[in-house]
């Protein structure tokens, strides 16, 4: 499945996963600012074709700067459904664990 994840900095992932909720999952532990599942799609041969296609925009690895007119046109071009699941640092930290980190 073809994903789109927006970063709370405004750059954009393009990738591909069996679940994109659990890829989100997974970026979110890794990263330092929120993020949020904004658009996925069934076929993931188009994801090879995207980086290409925007490799100029490339900021690094899998993502992308891209503008509000060009995400559009990636989801109507490839078909893809519009999500809006955000992923918040420390969603699921207590106030006891986040208080043990520190200890």
């Amino acid at each position: 499945m073809l994903y789109l994840i927006k970063a709370d900095n405004g750059l954009i992932k393009i990738g591909v996963s069996t679940n994109a909720e659990r890829r989100l999952a997974q970026i979110a532990g890794m990263s330092p600012i929120n993020v949020k599942l904004i658009a996925t799609g069934q076929d993931d041969i188009h994801e090879e074709t995207l980086h290409s296609l925007l490799a100029d925009r490339c900021v690094h690895g899998e993502w992308f700067d891209l503008t509000p007119a060009i995400i559009d046109t990636i989801v109507h071009v490839f078909d893809l459904t519009e999500k809006n699941i955000s992923y918040r640092i420390g969603k699921n930290v207590t106030s006891k664990s986040r208080n043990n980190i520190f200890r």
